[in-house]
């Protein structure tokens, strides 16, 4: 049950005694002073980022050349379009203002066979005629073909003797006959006649005929003059017909340029929107603002730099439109005013891009963005299409349907185009100017003694181009908002997120005062224990550790003592400590309440973790994506309480002032999860943690503690545009580093790190470990008094890793350095303390050397027995001989059996109950040294890498079987047997026994390196290797 916590001044005094390494009003270890000025520290970060930004784009200049000239692809197909429909247009009266057309003859009758609208492949005829046989009739087509300029042939004219054999002529032979004349004779002065033409209007590649025109006039003036002629009798008289087009002007057309230039710019603009949204989720996807933020990176700094360089990208893109299109020679931008055609592309593409921030929130990786812009360039060009046809930016439609379609920029810019483009149609079009950027937008046409006075009007027509200007504003200011507000509140890759009212809070916007009073997270974690619920038992050195910050913890908040001392003894009893023999030896009477347990209670420390937890919520696994009938069936029920897997469980540790920590594990066991919680990357769900005195958890806590912080990921989080030196002058900025000091430090730091040859080269042409050393060098940047390195050396080659090391033991004086690595050897060389992780769990702690002793098997002793200098039958076996008597002498004076065998040396493992026979054992050695011809003798404790391997095997075995979890092996050729994970031995149902050996693989993972049959009181087999098996 919880205590009651202590009010007097007696406790107040006591918790006044436990010391922590702090770090004030932002000054590193060494005094360095910060700018603390939220006004200087958003300037200098702002100018910085602007910097990279620059750098980024003028290196990256195929895709900045791309945005900002994509536009004249678009302009230039725009041109082509526009061409070809004006070349059709030209001859055509119908599209120009007639006030006095020409007069025109008619043509002669044409030639069939120049009509290439006609089959070419049958017999093709002028016209055809009926009746025959009528002597006055034979001499007016006689007349019709000689008179006609030039004469049409005998074969080009074909008789009938009546109407119904015409018509199933031209039936039987379509596209073969220009016309057909149907005569009826009434008397010798009355003759009329029908004239039967195809009046369907011809139009193939440019190709224009008019069938009136064609064929219809010059036969009928045919017929009539020579049937005039014939009945005067007179084949000379004069016959002379014109034809002219009424008065008109031309009828209204709409600009090609203003219909399809919407279309085609939204295109163009597509390129530069992608490339935002794109930026934008790589930077978030590749950690890059995690890495900035926890350098101490303001977030207005990073979006107004953001928007400013894209504001700059944008205008000038804006302005290469403006001048392709006069360049072009378009009369919709020779002819509107500049100012309104530069701000609409300006103002478009400022809303676009807001829009790309708010879509980004919701593309979680930079490939995707591609198919995202394609799929809203879709649906954006089918709303311009709407948009063209007048829907719904005409009077007669809703509001409400005018609002939704506003939201939308490609909508506005097809509107705004379209109008500009209708009051240019024509030649004779004056344009919209600026002081017309509203008036010329009417509901009804203008009273007819107004109209004077409007240079352009639409009559039918809302939202004008002038009321877009402040549209467009509204729209980026609101998505821009918007997306902001979604980067907060979704949950990024680690899950973490704000609350959905985040910025009500006055935390948010104000910086609150340092207090480093008690938590209620660290209360919380005095009340649990997780390892107890979760059925785990806790190492003694461990759980002394423990003991240790739980007094610290209660001292930082006030809280009063249990009244009964926990031991390691009665933890031991209780199942909480490994079954240990060296545990009672070692730590003997230890509790919170004992001068041993406080003895270093007054050690400043750098880093208190008070029962630091990290837990995620398992997902249903369906075989479906969960929508259907089983799947809905299997879900969790109501009421039931969801599976979490524990990444971190309930640590506690402290971290002194100049000490290095390191932390071990197999992949998985939760030391890079510790570090983001540290660092703020991830929120711990339960528990707390102190850093030079600062809480983590406090409001403002993370904020102050990264000014005093370095982190070197696990992985490279690089720009591939930027040097070397860029990377450390950028993070000196976003670390407050006065600008003295980050040139002379960031040289320091590469030469350092032997980088200053490549300081200037971009980090793309970097090698994995030229990467590494460089995220070593910025972790170290601007002297900071905790450093969290996870996997530092990762990539390198032997000398670059030896050297890191050297610089990493030279940093700590003074710091507090915390350091994962799969590296045996480095946590042995580096590590001033070792903790040891597997499934969320600190498994064991220590100095090296105390946990070889702990937790190694014992005592490595290597033989070497020389070899014969010629290789005979004699020799061979005189040397195998003397194997066979040294290891019959460790079988009969230590029971053990050779461990290994190499080419130089026979070893062997005795374990450590048996070392005190070691002595007495070495001198019968020395004895029969000379009759063994015993070559040399070596003596090692167990490696750090056997410890791991211990303790890991001990971890997964624990969690196999709560599990139950297993690994499959074969035997005897074909038979497969599960085997529990991290077993030693085990024997099958047919009595068979085998060892297994396990081991850590190259990434860090438990696995299964080989198995063994053990046959007792025969010599081992040979193992049945079976390659690495991961679980």
């Amino acid at each position: 049950k919880a205590r009651p916590r202590a009010r007097g001044g007696t406790r107040r005094k006591e918790a006044t005694s436990m010391k922590s390494v702090t770090c004030e009003d932002g000054k590193g270890m060494e005094g360095t002073e910060r700018s603390s000025s939220w006004g200087s520290r958003f300037w200098r970060q702002y100018l910085s980022l602007m910097k990279k930004q620059v750098l980024v784009s003028v290196r990256n200049w195929k895709s900045t050349m791309l945005m900002l000239f994509a536009s004249f692809f678009f302009v230039f197909l725009i041109f082509i379009v526009n061409a070809s429909v004006t070349a059709a247009r030209e001859n055509q009266a119908m599209f120009s203002n007639e006030l006095n057309p020409a007069l025109e003859d008619v043509t002669p009758i044409p030639d069939c066979k120049k009509d290439f609208f006609l089959n070419p492949n049958r017999p093709c005829y002028t016209f055809l005629y009926q009746p025959t046989g009528d002597e006055q009739i034979e001499a007016i087509v006689d007349a019709i073909k000689q008179n006609n300029d030039p004469p049409i042939p005998e074969d080009r004219v074909r008789g009938f003797s009546s109407r119904e054999e015409i018509n199933e002529f031209l039936l039987e032979h379509p596209e073969s006959v220009l016309g057909a004349l149907h005569f009826d004779k009434r008397d010798e002065q009355r003759i009329s006649f029908v004239l039967q033409t195809n009046s369907t209007v011809k139009f193939w590649k440019g190709n224009y005929q008019d069938p009136n025109f064609y064929a219809q006039l010059p036969l009928q003036m045919a017929a009539e003059r020579e049937i005039v002629r014939n009945l005067a009798e007179d084949s000379n008289l004069e016959w002379s017909v014109s034809y002219s087009d009424f008065a008109h002007p031309a009828i209204e057309l709409q600009s090609v340029v203003g219909t399809i230039g919407g279309s085609f710019l939204f295109a163009a603009a597509m390129f530069g929107f992608t490339m935002q949204m794109s930026g934008l989720v790589w930077e978030r996807e590749t950690r890059l603002r995690q890495s900035m933020t926890t350098m101490g990176m303001l977030d207005s700094a990073y979006w107004c730099s953001w928007v400013s360089w894209e504001l700059v990208l944008m205008t000038l893109s804006s302005l290469f439109i403006c001048c392709f299109g006069l360049l072009f020679q378009f009369d919709l931008f020779l002819n509107n005013s500049f100012g309104i055609l530069f701000l609409l592309f300006l103002l478009f593409e400022v809303s676009m891009a807001a829009f790309a921030l708010f879509i980004s929130a919701f593309v979680s990786s930079a490939s995707s963005s591609i198919f995202v812009g394609f799929a809203i360039f879709i649906v954006g060009w089918a709303f311009q299409v709407v948009v063209i046809f007048g829907f719904p930016f005409e009077p007669e439609f809703s509001t409400a349907a005018q609002v939704i379609f506003a939201m939308l920029p490609w909508n506005l810019l097809a509107k705004g185009l379209y109008d500009l483009g209708q009051a240019t149609a024509t030649s004779d079009s004056p344009g919209i100017s600026w002081s017309e950027r509203f008036s010329y937008c009417l509901t009804r046409p203008p009273p007819p003694d107004e109209r004077a006075t409007y240079g352009y009007y639409d009559d039918n027509c809302v939202v004008p181009v002038g009321q877009m200007f402040w549209i467009f504003p509204i729209l980026f200011v609101a998505f821009a908002m918007l997306g902001i507000y979604l980067d907060n509140v979704l949950p990024d890759a680690y899950g973490n997120r704000r609350a959905l009212l985040y910025f009500l809070y006055p935390s948010y916007w104000v910086s609150p005062k340092p207090d480093h009073g008690r938590t209620i997270e660290a209360e919380a974690a005095l009340m649990s224990d997780p390892h107890r619920e979760l059925g785990l038992s806790m190492d003694a050195d461990v759980l002394a550790e423990a003991l240790r910050m739980k007094k610290r913890c209660r001292a930082h908040t006030h809280a009063l003592e249990p009244d009964s001392s926990q031991t390691i003894e009665s933890a031991r009893a209780s199942g909480k400590v490994f079954n240990d023999p060296d545990a009672s030896t070692q730590m003997v009477d230890v509790d919170i309440g004992s001068d041993a347990a406080s003895s270093e209670d007054n050690s400043p420390l750098a880093i208190e973790m008070f029962g630091l937890s990290k837990k995620y919520r398992i997902k249903p696994k369906y075989l479906c994506r969960g929508g259907c009938r089983s799947c809905w069936r299997h879900r969790p029920k109501l009421g039931h309480e969801p599976e979490y897997f524990h990444a971190v469980c309930g640590n506690w540790v402290g971290v002194e002032e100049g000490e290095l920590f390191c932390l071990l594990g197999p992949n998985g066991a939760g030391k890079t999860t510790t570090i983001n919680c540290l660092t703020g990357v991830m929120p711990p769900t339960s528990g707390d943690a102190l850093v030079c005195g600062e809480s983590i958890m406090q409001a403002g806590g993370l904020d102050r503690i990264r000014s005093f912080m370095g982190v070197c990921p696990q992985f490279d989080v690089q720009w591939p545009e930027l040097t070397g030196y860029e990377h450390l002058k950028l993070f000196a900025d976003l670390k407050g580093i006065p600008l003295s000091q980050a040139h002379s430090e960031a040289m320091e730091l590469l030469q350092k790190v032997k980088l200053e040859e490549a300081m200037n080269a971009c980090v793309s042409t970097y090698s994995g470990g030229m990467k590494r050393r460089l995220s070593v060098a910025m972790a170290l940047l601007g002297d900071p008094k905790v450093v969290y390195l996870d996997e530092p050396t990762t990539g390198m080659d032997p000398i670059s890793r030896r050297h890191v090391w050297d610089i990493i033991q030279e940093s700590k004086k003074g710091r507090c350095i915390i350091l994962t690595t799969h590296s045996m050897e480095e946590a042995d060389i580096l590590g001033d303390r070792i903790g040891i992780m597997a499934r969320g769990h600190l498994r064991c702690l220590g100095h090296p050397l105390h946990l070889k002793k702990r937790f190694g098997t014992g005592y490595k002793v290597s033989i070497s027995i020389q070899k014969p200098l010629y290789l005979t039958d004699a020799s061979v076996k005189a040397y195998e001989e003397n194997v066979e008597k040294v290891c019959s002498m460790f079988v009969e004076e230590l029971g053990v059996q050779p461990s290994d065998r190499s080419e130089a040396y026979v070893h062997f493992i005795v374990q450590k109950e048996r070392a005190e026979e070691l002595g007495q054992f070495f001198s019968l050695l020395d004895d029969r040294k000379a009759e063994c011809n015993i070559m040399d003798v070596q003596l090692s404790l167990a490696s750090l890498e056997e410890v791991f391997l211990n303790i890991v095997r001990k971890a997964e075995l624990e969690n196999a079987n709560k599990e139950g979890r297993t690994v499959t092996i074969v035997v005897n050729g074909s038979e497969e047997v599960k085997v529990p994970v991290g077993v030693e031995t085990y024997k099958t149902e047919s009595g068979e026994i085998f060892k297994f050996k396990w081991g850590q693989g190259e990434s860090g993972e438990f696995i299964l390196i080989d198995y063994e049959r053990d046959f007792s009181g025969e010599t081992p087999r040979s193992p049945h290797h079976i390659g690495p098996v991961v679980f």
